[in-house]
């Protein structure tokens, strides 16, 4: 074989090989598909017991607390994610 059939060969090898991976399972809590924003419950306040507070890209902010879960501000609405979401614990430090 020549050196250019083994490196076609190898790129078609490549691009096949990954073409029939399964994609990843989404939870059936999303709000949409392209956003795999879990939901969580509409609240009026944010805890007293903040531990942590983080900006993401899109001017999210999000609050850790101690025992309630995260709860998600997004200049509208406060959304509380708790272990009843699927958070393994409900205190965030980080």
């Amino acid at each position: 074989m020549t050196l250019n059939q083994i490196l076609v060969l190898g790129i078609l090898a490549i691009f096949f090989s990954c073409n029939s991976q399964n994609s990843p399972k989404v939870n059936s809590n999303v709000v949409d598909k392209n956003s795999a924003i879990a939901l969580g419950d509409t609240v009026s306040e944010i805890s007293n017991n903040i531990w942590i507070v983080y900006q993401d890209k899109k001017n999210n902010y999000w609050f850790g607390s101690n025992g309630q879960g995260v709860y998600r501000y997004d200049g509208k609405t406060i959304l509380n994610f708790s272990s009843q979401h699927n958070l393994l614990n409900n205190s965030i430090r980080g």
